[in-house]
């Protein structure tokens, strides 16, 4: 599995949900996703997805920009768990 794909696992998303989102075919996410089509166009959808360049989520900086995004989501989600923990076990109404 590519590390694109395991951004979308990561962040819990289905190419599906992103191309309705987006508005854009499934296909083309997919196709796009694998590196079978390079259109520009869909490239830039899948990178505003994710916020960021798509120079920098399909260019030579491909890996360092996925490996931070999926680090970032480790984080949001690292503090979720944490808010749901406290909320929990320590009464904390604030942190749910």
């Amino acid at each position: 599995m590519s590390d694109l794909y395991n951004l979308f696992k990561l962040r819990g998303v289905k190419i599906s949900q992103i191309a309705r989102t987006m508005g854009v075919g499934y296909h083309s996410l997919q196709k796009t996703a694998k590196g079978t089509y390079k259109t520009p166009a869909t490239r830039k959808i899948l990178a505003a997805y994710f916020g960021v360049d798509a120079k920098l989520l399909f260019g030579k900086r491909r890996a360092a920009t996925i490996r931070y995004l999926m680090e970032r989501e480790i984080e949001k989600q690292g503090e979720k768990l944490q808010r749901e923990l406290r909320a929990r076990y320590l009464g904390d109404k604030r942190a749910a």
